[in-house]
């Protein structure tokens, strides 16, 4: 994304992420800051922020107030907040709740993940995956473990009283990437909140 929009700034915990930012877009890198997303200070307020491809999913419960009244005041007046979040029924995470699904397959591996609900009134998450390295008959010559990995899931009324409580203004609510009308079997929510 960053590589379409040249944006001024980059924010990430990871060293890791933001070390492949800069691998990737080489002199157009911009200032990157390694800072936790509830804390961060910009250089100068914005006019646009994007948390992309779920960001806030990995943020706990109890931290995210704190990150969407953070970009709210690294955001200038007028400004934008857009961010995605993936969007699981209740019905389909009991259904789905510790099997292991197939998440991705090639000729020379196999993804397998596990999603795990650890608390139901929060949506708190941990993701399990695996990988299987395949010979070139299609048998498995070693596995790799990932280690887990924390999710929170969201519901929109969650997100429209969190934006609520942090002064965000709601612009758009989407289904999907290409601005569909979002509905209950919406499996994207895309959001774009603004600041009066």
């Amino acid at each position: 994304m960053a590589a379409l929009v040249h944006p001024e700034y980059g924010v990430d915990l990871s060293g890791t992420m933001l070390e492949k930012c800069r691998e990737r877009l080489g002199v157009q890198t911009p200032l990157l800051l390694q800072e936790n997303f509830t804390d961060y200070v910009l250089p100068e307020p914005v006019q646009f922020t994007y948390s992309p491809l779920n960001t806030l999913n990995h943020v706990p419960f109890d931290q995210r107030e704190a990150v969407f009244r953070n970009v709210f005041e690294q955001t200038l007046p007028g400004g934008r907040f857009a961010f995605d979040s993936r969007v699981v029924s209740e019905a389909r995470l009991r259904t789905a709740n510790r099997i292991p699904v197939l998440a991705h397959r090639t000729p020379e591996h196999v993804i397998y993940q596990t999603a795990s609900v650890l608390n139901w009134s929060t949506l708190e998450m941990q993701i399990d995956a695996c990988a299987e390295h395949l010979d070139a008959r299609g048998y498995v010559k070693d596995r790799q473990y990932f280690s887990p990995m924390p999710f929170w899931n969201i519901h929109p009324e969650h997100i429209r009283a969190v934006a609520a409580a942090t002064g965000w203004q709601v612009l758009h609510l989407w289904g999907d990437f290409a601005r569909g009308e979002f509905t209950e079997s919406s499996k994207i929510q895309a959001w774009v909140l603004q600041k009066p």
